[in-house]
């Protein structure tokens, strides 16, 4: 009777140890790709940062009447800011996602559909739902990563080719 027994425990443990194992490596993929995360966020805000310096210093330039280094300057911000907002919409928090979206509404900027493809909005905005799921208004999304003026009708990007949420533009 004690050998019937003996290798039901045995069993028993076996499972145990694989379960286990099966927990500890999802636990420690999770890890994974949170660092991952984390890392892209973090390159993406220092990016921001260094392309807005630019263009502080575009405006410095510019009062100090030298329109050709300003000039210069705001062209080199908007290809590199426009990178990292992208970035941020894509990896960023969504409080810092939010709060780049609130900072391109408080300027006149063109139209979401004026500045940038509704196909390539809704690639992006996929991306971010990929790895968040839709923690991000479409309206926030759409300005923080084309820096323009989500002027859009309810759906969203991903769905109907443009991004909403039915908010009152402001301008």
């Amino acid at each position: 009777m004690a050998e019937k027994q003996g290798w039901r425990v045995s069993v028993a443990l076996a499972g145990i140890g694989i379960l286990g194992a099966l927990l500890g490596n999802a636990y420690s993929n999770r890890l994974a790709v949170r660092r991952e995360i984390v890392q892209r966020q973090s390159e993406a805000y220092v990016a921001f940062l260094g392309a807005f310096e630019k263009y502080r210093m575009s405006m410095v330039e510019s009062n100090n009447g030298n329109p050709s280094e300003a000039d210069r300057l705001m062209r080199d911000f908007e290809i590199e800011g426009g990178a990292a907002a992208r970035r941020i919409a894509v990896f960023g928090d969504v409080e810092v996602v939010k709060a780049l979206a609130n900072r391109y509404r408080d300027f006149s900027l063109p139209a979401c559909e004026e500045r940038i493809p509704k196909t390539e909005l809704a690639v992006w905005e996929s991306m971010r739902s990929s790895l968040f799921g839709s923690d991000v208004s479409s309206n926030d999304f759409a300005a923080a990563a084309g820096r323009c003026n989500p002027v859009l009708p309810p759906g969203g990007a991903a769905q109907q080719g443009v991004a909403a949420d039915g908010a009152a533009p402001r301008r």
